[in-house]
């Protein structure tokens, strides 16, 4: 296939103002051009299309037959290019557009639905995709750019990535409400050692954090069965078979009718969560709004 484009916007635009102005001296005069360099373009464009585009007598200047097939062309091609730039400064200005975001779960729930009601009243012809993941799923869909912008808890490596935090969301402990471990009321997180532990996967920024204070504080609880999604936890946990250390945002994943959450001290832990970007990218003006009203709305 030929990539190659001989006609350019200018030479049909040359060509128009000659045609519709009935001479030369008239296209030059619309085209704000001198006369010679009219007559160059023109030179150029009938090289190009391999046959003559006027003819000039004493009475003035007129299309050939080329030339009426090709004025018919040239509306059309700029009719065309005209709709096609008037879209392109749409996308510019934010008026319309196509905001893709990453996020976990969690702040689906939290901060998203909010937001994008509030954003969707002055941008209603902004279309948002919303796809949900675990902290790896979402900082990759950043760093390749199949994400505009990625909502997560604090990656481990800002390499490449620009971090602004959210929200402060605190761990606690997940039990059942009959479970023995509340009868300790000191609920700090060597309860954990040794007791059997429903974890999260290790894609996800919950496990990341959990292992990191067992390391930190020598705790060693039983592993004993590791869940992709948070909400399959709960259901583990009804059935006594372990118990869990969650964020407070995360409950809503769960059904809480038999658990109870407890949060954890010695120490006192949490995660930020916040929004990602990547370094050094440059956002569409409708991405760029909608950061902007996530920023002011990180109290939600």
């Amino acid at each position: 296939m030929n990539h190659r484009l001989p006609i350019t916007l200018n030479q049909l635009l040359a060509f128009l103002h000659i045609a519709e102005g009935g001479s030369f001296i008239e296209g030059a005069s619309r085209y704000a051009i001198s006369q010679p360099a009219l007559t160059r373009i023109i030179q150029q464009l009938e090289e190009t299309v391999g046959a003559r585009l006027f003819d000039r007598d004493t009475r003035g200047t007129s299309l050939t037959p080329i030339g009426r097939e090709l004025i018919v062309i040239t509306r059309r091609l700029l009719n065309h290019a005209e709709e096609e730039f008037d879209l392109i400064q749409r996308l510019a200005k934010g008026i319309i557009g196509h905001i893709r975001i990453a996020t976990l779960p969690t702040l689906t729930i939290h901060i998203l639905p909010k937001v994008i009601m509030q954003y969707r009243k002055h941008n209603p012809n902004i279309e948002i995709s919303v796809q949900e993941g675990p902290s790896d799923e979402v900082i990759n869909s950043v760093l390749s750019g199949e994400a505009d912008c990625g909502l997560v808890d604090e990656p481990q490596s800002l390499h490449n990535l620009s971090w602004y935090p959210l929200v402060r969301d605190e761990f606690g402990l997940v039990c059942r409400k009959d479970d023995p471990v509340l009868n300790e009321g000191n609920y700090s997180w060597s309860l954990f050692h040794g007791r059997s532990f429903i974890s999260t996967s290790t894609s996800t920024g919950v496990r990341y954090f959990t292992d990191k204070v067992f390391s930190d504080n020598k705790i060693t609880p039983k592993f004993s069965i590791e869940c992709t999604q948070i909400g399959s936890l709960g259901h583990f946990i009804s059935q006594g078979i372990g118990i869990t250390a969650l964020p407070l945002l995360s409950l809503p994943l769960l059904d809480m009718h038999d658990l109870v959450w407890k949060k954890l001290i010695e120490p006192i832990a949490y995660r930020n969560l916040g929004l990602i970007t990547r370094a050094h990218a440059t956002q569409s003006e409708s991405t760029y709004n909608f950061i902007r009203l996530l920023m002011k709305k990180r109290e939600l």
